[in-house]
């Protein structure tokens, strides 16, 4: 499944991630942003957008001809296995869309 995050990429904004198919699947708040160093955004529960399931941070190192992203996620509860599992699926799609905005030359970030 494909999608994009849908943002104005500034502090305090909402951060969301859309799917290819339409529906929202992510809602959160940007906490942090230093353009080219720190992405850092909060994830809410998406049944009630009230609760907060963990917080979220991008780290940018620029070694010169490459960069290394470094990702963390701070959980506000235990996951059980399947809750896991679910989880690195939407790792794995997220570090690919946060790769496509890191090479773009048309987004400014605030």
């Amino acid at each position: 499944m494909g999608g994009h995050y849908v943002s104005s990429w500034k502090k305090g904004e909402s951060l969301q991630w859309k799917g290819d198919d339409g529906k929202l699947y992510s809602y959160g708040i940007i906490l942090e942003l230093e353009p080219d160093k720190l992405l850092k955004h909060s994830l809410y529960d998406m049944k009630t957008k009230e609760r907060i399931t963990s917080t979220i941070t991008y780290r940018f190192e620029d070694m010169g001809k490459y960069t290394i992203l470094h990702a963390e996620e701070e959980l506000a509860f235990d996951m059980r296995d399947d809750q896991f599992e679910e989880a690195l699926e939407g790792w794995d799609m997220a570090l690919d869309t946060v790769k496509e905005i890191a090479e773009r030359k048309d987004i400014k970030l605030k």
